[in-house]
């Protein structure tokens, strides 16, 4: 009888430290590879039609010391996830790549893509377990910590070129909080200049969400 595998997939938003996570795992060894192979892969639209079929390169890493592989490249001694994929059959292929070449080893796998979808990994998953019946799916959610989900919408602010640096200072209006009842809006304050620090009024409160 084989000895049980786990197949974990972990999953969270932008900045919930999946990454992190799988990198941290890998440092510790250095024992760490990247493995490559070839297949040919058929993508579909979302309604089922037929775009193209085409041989594509399928990255992933393993460490032997660990007895694990993570989906995905690895460079400067990061993973980069499933992310850069073009569709999770890829994925999917990969992951049947290492049950058939390393049986004996655990695998990982995270992206933001995959964390918003459900039935098809369930599908997915079930047909692995019954091809392998010793591989054990497991699902893994991280929390975002609060501070790390202001950072994250206040580099969505900047990319609309409304706030100068995402790791600064905002500030909200209290006269807008109290107003949007009425249909008011909460308007984040302008751009200060680097050389003059920003001095909040009395109806302002500022809030510091640089890490500590």
């Amino acid at each position: 009888m084989k000895n049980k595998v786990y197949l974990i997939n972990i999953r969270g938003t932008n900045g919930s430290g999946k990454s992190t996570l799988l990198n941290s795992i890998l440092h510790l060894t250095d024992n760490v590879s990247v493995k490559s192979f070839k297949k040919e892969i058929s993508y579909f639209r979302k309604n089922g039609d037929f775009i193209e079929s085409k041989e594509v390169k399928l990255s992933y890493v393993i460490s032997d010391d660990l007895n694990i592989a993570v989906v995905g490249g690895y460079k400067d001694g990061k993973t980069k996830g499933c992310d850069g994929q073009k569709s999770f059959t890829e994925t999917q292929k990969i992951i049947e790549h290492i049950i058939k070449t390393k049986p004996d080893h655990h695998i990982f796998f995270e992206g933001v893509l995959i964390s918003t979808c459900f039935e098809s990994w369930k599908n997915f998953f079930q047909e692995i377990q019954e091809k392998h019946p010793h591989i054990e799916p497991i699902v893994v959610f991280l929390d975002t910590h609060w501070k790390e989900c202001i950072k994250l919408r206040c580099r969505t602010i900047v990319s609309c070129g409304i706030l100068a640096n995402p790791y600064s200072l905002f500030t909200i209006n209290y006269h807008a909080i109290q107003s949007r009842g009425s249909g008011g809006t909460l308007p984040i304050s302008q751009p200060t200049p680097q050389a003059a620090p920003y001095k909040p009024s009395k109806v302002e409160k500022t809030f510091d969400v640089s890490s500590k």
